[in-house]
């Protein structure tokens, strides 16, 4: 593990706390689980994490006493993010106490306390009005409490060497997946037994447990034939049937982190016609979205040399989402790859591209990667076959 990892992301949102906030802050109260992972390397489901200029404390239950005090040495930590095991009432008390001793820091340097009390910025799209409510006029009514957005979220944005390479490992175990379970699929299709799509999805979670996922990376999505017209179809016991299109949308979860993958196959061909030509569409779309997938270049310039090829078809009106996202931590995460979006794409940040044509009642294609934005130009992290039609 990067130890020195942590530490820097804990200085970076930090700066980013004195440059977003008016007047600056003492700290940020962090409630998203998977912020808190970020930070300091816990994956528990149950903590709070404030985090100070000079000091981190992150709060949970004693279920997770041992963990928690592993994975923030594990992280490097020790002595910079304190650990409070105690019930609801005791990690109240200490959160108080904890949030009252930070004092923000002053735009010329020095310590001083804004307003006679401490400020503490939280994450608002994280906390409900109840619970905020309840920090506002019971644990934390001594300090004044100011909402912030996407301050960790913008820190994870741009992968260090060690999350490139947890997704990295995430990738290759669902491409390895994928390739066990479509050989062992191919039998099956049109016997007597029959394959359905839930079957084979089930197998293909079963198998990148077996090679070291720690669960898959979000529930995995097999839509044959007709169903393909539904982008997030859910498996059922629909049979897959030989000479049409599967749309197999996957990904493995490794080290916290997660890949994407979008595949369409056939067990035997599909033949000319329609279905040809979208899956012929795609597959252009994709490619064009991958070249232009490079630092500098904003992220809706991606999306639009994908959408491009598909306005130009019979089926301009049948792209209906963005051509892709962020992944990480979260499966979808900033940066977002969609219409609009001006920010521009940087070295270390990995994103999908993911075009796809559906057509109600007939079925659909999308073809997915995921990718890690290089000083070059980027990298496909994701390797199995795109056109793969299985005899």
């Amino acid at each position: 593990m990067n130890t020195s990892g942590n530490v820097s992301r804990l200085e970076k949102v930090l700066r980013s706390l004195s440059l977003a906030s008016e007047g600056d802050c003492g700290g940020l109260l962090v409630t998203n689980p998977v912020n808190i992972r970020y930070l300091t390397g816990f994956s528990g489901s149950a903590g709070t994490l404030l985090v100070g200029h000079e000091a981190g404390f992150l709060f949970t239950d004693g279920r997770y006493a041992e963990q928690a005090r592993q994975q923030v040495s594990e992280a490097g930590l020790e002595g910079k993010v304190n650990v409070f095991i105690g019930g609801a009432k005791e990690q109240a008390a200490e959160l108080k106490k904890s949030a009252e001793s930070l004092m923000p820091m002053a735009s010329g340097g020095e310590l001083e306390r804004l307003n006679g009390k401490p400020r503490v910025a939280f994450e608002a799209q994280h906390l409900t009005v109840a619970q905020f409510e309840s920090l506002r006029s019971g644990t934390l009514s001594g300090v004044e409490l100011l909402p912030r957005i996407g301050l960790v979220e913008g820190s994870r944005k741009v992968k260090d060497s060690s999350e490139i390479e947890a997704i990295t490992a995430a990738a290759a175990i669902a491409d390895q997946a994928f390739r066990i379970t479509v050989e062992w699929a191919t039998p099956k299709i049109g016997s007597k037994e029959e394959l359905s799509e839930k079957r084979f999805g089930a197998w293909l979670d079963y198998q990148m447990r077996e090679l070291g996922a720690e669960e898959p990376a979000f529930e995995t999505i097999v839509a044959a034939g007709p169903n393909a017209s539904m982008a997030h179809h859910r498996p059922g016991d629909r049979p897959i049937l030989r000479n049409e299109y599967v749309v197999v949308d996957f990904g493995a979860k490794y080290r916290g982190y997660r890949s994407d993958m979008t595949r369409t196959i056939s067990f035997g061909a599909v033949g000319p016609g329609e279905m040809q030509d979208v899956f012929d569409t795609v597959l252009e779309a994709q490619a064009e979205g991958l070249r232009a997938a490079r630092p500098g270049v904003a992220a809706s310039a991606v999306d639009a040399a994908s959408r491009g090829v598909i306005a130009e078809s019979s089926w301009h009106d049948k792209f209906t989402h963005g051509t892709g996202h962020g992944v990480g931590l979260d499966i979808h995460e900033a940066p977002w790859v969609s219409p609009g979006v001006i920010e521009e794409l940087e070295s270390g940040e990995i994103i999908t591209v993911e075009p796809g044509i559906y057509l109600e009642g007939k079925g659909g294609v999308r073809i997915e990667d995921t990718l890690v934005i290089t000083d070059e130009g980027n990298e496909v992290l994701t390797t199995s076959p795109k056109q793969w039609e299985i005899d």
